[in-house]
């Protein structure tokens, strides 16, 4: 409630759907797991071209942040398990990994286009939303992280 106080606008920002999701290494995360880190979800496909051009980004994200202070979760959905899994060991996507078969989460965020990125606060606000790929979105997302981590 203080932080509400403090900073009225967040009123009027969305709460994130609550979610539960298992990860490639089998581990399960929710949102509730997620609290008191900044989260960038990565919604993608491995045949997705502007995706792939992202993956530099995420890579070099995953390296520089601290996984204490924020998780990057990219969310696969469109290709079979079995493709998405080989894509990302291959890939060295080293960062957190879901296959949503059941395409609940891409439900629960109303994705309607690849790649489409969310920046999460601590608290499970959804602060920003980039929808597609531009070396522009590049610095969006770095700066949007920057300031999700100083709130």
């Amino acid at each position: 409630m203080q932080k509400f106080i403090a900073d009225p606008s967040l009123i009027r920002r969305d709460f994130a759907p609550q979610f539960s999701a298992k990860l490639r290494s089998g581990e399960e995360i929710n949102l509730d797991t997620l609290k008191g880190k900044v989260v960038l979800l990565d919604f993608w496909g491995t045949w997705c071209a502007p995706c792939r051009a992202s993956l530099p980004l995420l890579k070099e994200l995953a390296a520089k942040v601290d996984p204490a202070k924020v998780a990057i979760i990219s969310i696969d959905e469109a290709d079979s398990k079995e493709k998405w899994e080989r894509f990302t060991r291959q890939n060295g996507m080293n960062w957190f990994q879901v296959y949503d078969g059941d395409q609940s989460l891409y439900r629960a965020f109303r994705v309607d286009g690849f790649p489409r990125y969310f920046i999460l606060s601590k608290d499970g606000i959804i602060l920003e939303q980039f929808k597609g790929w531009t070396q522009n979105g590049e610095a969006g997302i770095n700066s949007a992280i920057a300031r999700a981590l100083r709130q």
